[in-house]
């Protein structure tokens, strides 16, 4: 690499059910954008399936990959090792331990293990992820989530449009838990009958929304949660209910917190990691148990008590601004890239 010129990244683009990736631009293109506003880098984003992908690399001085995992994507790597190109692998998931029932991306274990071990370094989310990786590459980086505040954030505005709870067809994860769930929406709905839900992602549950929002890019969905504006969102997740996929979920980052929290959102949350690591009770959000009560009685605690509403989201505005700086770990990507 030339000296005194930006930094060249290839950030191969990563499909899933024929949707773009949100890991991927959550973990390496928005802090490249960061990165490149300040005119520390340079970078490109191709498909890994593109063939031209392969001509890209002789631009490129790293290639990032996010939870790549097939062979598409391992000829990339092979490729760039052989031009001398450094790799980086990042992950904001257990890979390697993902639960029977939730199928969000393919499993090819083999392939995400050859391109791991074509890396220069392994960049993982939280230090729980650090220590399921540790058996997979020796060295091991942590670079926490972050979102781009000024480009993200909410103004405050007096009134919500109309009564609105949003929330995510994530849901499937919850396994053991989500027919309760499904009747908790129900009943709350029929009790009050003002709320919309809003859901974003599919309705293969049969949840009981109003719109269905397709999946999205990041930049849109963020734009989007802004604009809408709900009065509340709910993000539930596997809780002590379903302990067999407790390795796979304390592993996961509090992205939902950071993107609710910058948009203003007050939000209730399964009590479990990885919100625990951030989300304090009643001060930034409400924790509940996966059960039929907690979760009805929190939602309606949120929905009617303006005064909890305008606690919560004063506090976790302020928190994410000041902890989840897209800055932060921008600056902490840079850092690796100098150094690889």
């Amino acid at each position: 690499m030339q000296k005194n010129r930006p930094i060249r990244v290839l950030i191969p683009e990563r499909r899933t059910f024929n949707l773009n990736s949100q890991s991927v631009y959550v973990r390496v293109v928005e802090p490249m954008r960061w990165l490149k506003e300040q005119g520390l880098v340079e970078y490109a984003i191709v498909s890994e399936f593109d063939r031209n992908a392969l001509f890209i690399v002789n631009w490129a001085d790293v290639v990032i990959f996010n939870k790549h995992s097939s062979g598409d994507s391992y000829e990339l790597a092979c490729h760039a090792k052989a031009l001398k190109k450094k790799i980086i692998y990042d992950i904001d998931d257990n890979i390697f331990n993902v639960p029977d029932n939730l199928n969000v991306f393919s499993r090819n274990h083999e392939d995400s293990l050859r391109i791991i071990k074509l890396a220069s370094v392994l960049i993982v989310e939280n230090t729980r992820l650090f220590n399921a990786m540790k058996p997979y590459h020796a060295d091991l980086v942590v670079i926490p989530n972050g979102i781009f505040v000024d480009k993200y954030s909410s103004r405050i505005l007096k009134n919500n449009k109309g009564h609105t709870c949003l929330f995510s067809s994530y849901v499937p994860s919850l396994n053991k838990f989500i027919r309760t769930f499904v009747q908790v929406l129900h009943d709350f709905q029929l009790k009050n009958p003002s709320v919309r839900f809003d859901l974003y992602g599919n309705n293969a549950m049969d949840f009981p929304a109003d719109r269905v929002i397709p999946p999205s890019c990041f930049s849109d969905f963020m734009s989007s949660i802004v604009a809408c504006r709900p009065s509340m969102a709910i993000v539930p997740i596997w809780g002590s209910e379903d302990l067999s996929s407790a390795a796979y979920r304390d592993c996961k980052s509090p992205i939902k917190y950071i993107m609710y929290g910058l948009a203003r959102i007050p939000t209730v949350f399964t009590d479990a990691m990885p919100y625990t690591t951030c989300v304090v009770n009643e001060e930034n959000g409400l924790l509940v148990n996966n059960d039929y009560e907690s979760w009805f009685y929190a939602m309606s605690r949120i929905y009617k008590d303006n005064k909890l509403r305008k606690k919560i989201q004063h506090n976790a505005y302020r928190d994410v601004c000041e902890n989840f700086n897209i800055k932060k770990s921008a600056m902490a990507y840079y850092g690796v890239l100098k150094k690889i």
